[in-house]
C-alpha cells in the first residue's frame, strides 16, 4: 500500500502520522544485517558468541516488525471500513439526487396539466410566457425543449392550420407558414403545434414516426406521464442525430375536461441532461456512474472517471423508475476512495 495511515486516535497517533513501507523494510534489513555481522565475526560458535545486547536488539527489532504488521492490518481494515461508508453514503446520494430531478420533470409536466384544465384553450403565446416563468436553464437544467402536441382526428387538421396561422398571440404576422408535415393515414393525427426549441419544425405529424406514435398512444391510454425510452432526436436530416427521452403526459381543456385535446412534452437528449445535472461540480468526486437504459441495455451516461464498475472493489447499482420505464444506474469507486 505504500504507507501506513493511522486514522484513530485510540493509536495515539494524529491523522496525518505517516509510517513509510520503505522504512519498514530498512528495519528488516538492519536486523539481518546484524545477524550476518555475527556470523562473520565467528563462524563456529555464532549463538555463544552474540552477546545479550545483540539478541535483545535482534528480539526488538522482529517484535517491532510483528507490531507493525499488526498496527498496518488493523489501519488497512479501518480504512476499508471508513471507505465503503462514505463510499455507501455518497452513492446515495447520487441515486437520490438523479431520482428527484427526475420528479421535478414530472412536476413541471403536471403544471402544464394544470394550465390547460384552467382555461378554455391555451395560445402559443400563453404557452410560451408559461415557459418563460419556469426559468428552465435555472431550475430545470438539462431539457432540451417542450412542447404541446395536439390530438387531432383528419376531418379537424384544416381547422387546426386555419388556427395556427391566424394565432397573433406570439408572432404579430401568425404563423403563414404552418401546415402539417409527414402527414400520416391514420384518422387520428399528432400534431407538433408549440415548441420552445427552433430546431422543431412545427406541424410535424408524430403519428408517422413509430417510436413516437407508441409512447403517445400509450400515454393516451393510461392516462398519466410516459417516457418514452431511449430515441433518436432531430427528424431534420441536415441536423447532427441526439440520442435522448422525452417524458409526455396527455392534458384537457376546461372545455373538453373529459376528453384529451393533446400533450405535453418534456424532451432531453442524454448528452445535455447528465452534464448539466451531474458534471463534476455536482457529484462527489472520485465516482465512477454509469446509467443504463434497461429497455435496450444501452448505456446513456458514464461519467469522467476510468475506474470500470466491475474492477472496483466499492460498488453499487440501483433500478431507478422513469415513468413506466427504468434506468440502471452502477456506481463504483476505487481502493483509495
Amino acid at each position: 500500500y505504500g504507507s501506513l495511515y493511522f486514522r484513530d486516535a485510540l493509536y495515539g497517533l494524529s491523522s496525518t502520522f505517516v509510517m513509510s513501507l520503505y522504512l519498514s523494510l530498512a528495519i528488516i534489513i538492519s536486523a539481518f544485517t546484524i545477524l550476518v555481522l555475527q556470523f562473520k565475526k565467528d563462524k563456529h560458535n555464532i549463538i555463544g558468541q552474540t552477546s545479550a545486547a545483540g539478541w535483545l536488539v535482534l528480539i526488538a527489532f522482529v517484535a517491532l516488525q510483528f507490531i507493525s504488521y499488526s498496527i498496518w492490518s488493523q489501519s488497512v481494515a479501518r480504512n476499508y471500513s471508513f471507505s465503503k461508508t462514505t463510499f455507501d453514503s455518497s452513492a446515495i446520494v447520487v441515486n437520490n439526487q438523479i431520482a428527484d430531478r427526475i420528479k421535478s420533470y414530472f412536476n413541471v409536466l403536471n403544471a402544464f396539466r394544470g394550465l390547460y384544465a384552467s382555461t378554455p384553450s391555451v395560445s402559443q403565446g400563453e404557452f410560451d410566457r408559461y415557459i418563460q416563468t419556469l426559468d428552465l436553464p435555472k431550475n430545470y437544467p438539462g431539457v432540451r425543449s417542450i412542447f404541446y402536441v395536439s390530438l387531432v382526428p383528419t376531418n379537424q387538421l384544416n381547422r387546426l392550420i386555419s388556427e395556427r396561422r391566424s394565432d397573433t398571440s406570439l408572432y404579430p404576422q401568425g404563423n403563414p407558414d404552418f401546415d402539417i408535415r409527414l402527414r400520416s393515414s391514420l384518422d387520428t393525427h399528432y400534431i407538433l403545434t408549440y415548441s420552445n426549441n427552433t430546431t422543431l419544425t412545427p406541424g410535424i405529424d408524430f403519428t408517422s414516426v413509430p417510436s413516437r406514435r407508441g409512447t403517445y398512444d400509450k400515454a393516451l391510454s393510461e392516462q398519466r406521464a410516459i417516457s418514452s425510452g431511449t430515441v433518436k432526436f432531430n427528424l431534420n436530416p441536415d441536423l447532427p442525430t441526439l440520442t435522448g427521452f422525452f417524458l409526455t403526459i396527455p392534458v384537457a381543456n376546461e372545455k373538453t375536461a373529459q376528453n384529451n385535446v393533446g400533450f405535453v412534452t418534456v424532451g432531453f437528449n442524454y448528452t445535455d441532461f447528465f452534464s448539466q445535472n451531474f458534471n463534476s461540480d455536482k457529484l462527489p468526486a472520485g465516482l465512477n456512474i454509469a446509467v443504463t437504459d434497461k429497455q435496450d441495455n444501452s448505456e446513456v451516461f458514464r461519467s469522467s472517471s476510468s475506474t470500470e464498475h466491475q474492477n472496483a472493489p466499492f460498488h453499487k447499482q440501483f433500478d431507478l423508475p422513469v415513468a413506466n420505464k427504468s434506468w440502471n444506474v452502477k456506481i463504483a469507486a476505487p481502493h483509495n476512495y
